[in-house]
């Protein structure tokens, strides 16, 4: 059975999306270029994209015509699964629900203040073990964790 990964770009403080300037990454500096080739790699061994109905709604408006091909050929060719709160039964997201198996976060070096934080509505603390990490000339660190597994 294939591993669920969870990458997900986020600010110094946490947030996803939103902020006072509207996007996750607004007000971080360009992406440096190796940041840039560690994520095409990570795409690249995608085997299905999830994401939310909002997520899905942006990015099925933006790949197929724009972008570089590095990041839109594998965007667009890729498997997709949506998850939406208008589900008429949804009792639980993946994060709370246990069934990450990695999380690869890409901080981004700015703090936004306000907005939709990644670690949003845990019924309780959420151990996790860092695995790897990385950190760029442009002050993006990536983060991988896994969950803490109870024996």
């Amino acid at each position: 059975m294939r591993r669920v990964v969870l990458q997900m770009g986020l600010s110094v403080d946490g947030i996803v999306a939103g902020g006072q300037q509207g996007t996750g990454e607004a007000g971080a500096p360009h992406e440096d270029e190796a940041v840039r080739r560690w994520k095409v790699q990570s795409v690249q061994e995608v085997g299905t994209h999830i994401m939310g109905r909002v997520t899905y709604e942006q990015m099925a408006g933006h790949w197929p015509y724009n972008g570089p091909a590095e990041y839109a050929d594998p965007m667009n060719n890729i498997p997709k699964v949506v998850f939406s709160k208008t589900l008429t039964k949804a009792e639980t997201g993946a994060i709370a629900a246990g069934l990450i198996d990695e999380y690869r976060l890409v901080i981004r070096p700015v703090a936004l203040g306000s907005g939709m934080p990644l670690f949003k509505d845990l019924l309780g603390p959420l151990r996790r073990r860092l695995v790897d990490s990385k950190a760029f000339t442009d002050g993006t660190a990536i983060w991988v964790y896994e969950p803490v597994r109870n024996l």
